[in-house]
């Protein structure tokens, strides 16, 4: 048997805690009564995918959820912070287990995130483990949202 050499990590339940529910009560707190028409775990509306495959852009997300939930006085700042939401944190003792392997295997970071999430995720390594990325933890980072650079002209984002 050949030994291992390389792993692949994921943010979402291997590295950082998420829950789906903890979104679906940020959006009833801004007052969203129709959360459930737009987003969920298992189907969510298009904006979402969008965003990961970083063919929109922020502003273009947080557009679409005002639209969707027919509240135009939401800040973008508001919905981010709702969506942000879905992120528990990091458990006890997975930081330190990446650092021991990151000493004995070859470790990289690949991603389904978007540009709210990815922001976020930067913001929590420096406020909890004084880092600015995660360029200590693994080789090579791949996010999806960076992966794909996409020029849509406005017409295209009607879709969305």
């Amino acid at each position: 048997m050949k030994s291992i050499k390389n792993i692949i990590f994921d943010y979402g339940n291997v590295i950082f805690h998420i829950d789906f529910n903890k979104v679906a009560q940020a959006w009833k707190d801004l007052g969203i009564t129709n959360a459930h028409e737009f987003y969920g775990h298992r189907q969510q509306d298009g904006v979402f995918d969008a965003l990961e495959k970083g063919e929109i852009s922020t502003e273009a997300f947080a557009d679409r959820i005002r639209k969707l939930t027919g509240k135009p006085e939401l800040s973008n700042e508001q919905i981010n912070h709702a969506w942000n939401q879905i992120f528990i944190g990091i458990p006890k003792g997975n930081h330190e287990l990446l650092l021991q392997l990151k000493d004995k295997y070859r470790t990289f970071l690949l991603s389904n995130i978007n540009a709210i999430h990815y922001d976020y995720v930067h913001d929590y390594l420096k406020r909890e483990y004084d880092m600015n990325d995660n360029s200590g933890l693994f080789e090579k980072t791949y996010y999806s949202h960076r992966l794909v650079n996409v020029s849509l002209t406005p017409k295209s984002l009607n879709k969305y």
